[in-house]
């Protein structure tokens, strides 16, 4: 499930977001501690307005390398990486035929 919502334009599929009251729209979060995220399932759009889904399985880039094993979901510069906190929900293990998971690639994650 996703919302249309408005978004910075500098935003692309799988970038992590949070919302700025500053500008009033979606940006690339950073660290998000205590803060509601959302993961950008379309590019902006001519007015500014993206497709942003709030829970559930996506798929979302990776800041560094993903282990096999996955782990606890944590967020730096609008990517995700493996934290030690429970706080947001986890990068999902990865399929035994699948290629290592790089930094830069998409993952697969699950939103609380």
């Amino acid at each position: 499930m996703f919302v249309s919502v408005p978004v910075e334009s500098t935003v692309t599929v799988g970038t992590v977001v949070k919302w700025s009251s500053t500008n009033s729209r979606w940006e690339s979060a950073t660290s998000t501690s205590g803060e509601m995220i959302g993961i950008v399932k379309s590019d902006p759009n001519s007015e500014n307005k993206a497709r942003v889904q709030f829970s559930g399985v996506s798929w979302a880039i990776c800041s560094r390398d993903i282990a096999n094993e996955g782990g606890f979901l944590s967020v730096e510069n609008g990517k995700v990486y493996v934290g030690t906190l429970n706080e947001y929900g986890v990068i999902s293990p990865n399929s035994s035929e699948a290629d290592s998971r790089t930094a830069n690639s998409l993952v697969m994650v699950n939103l609380k």
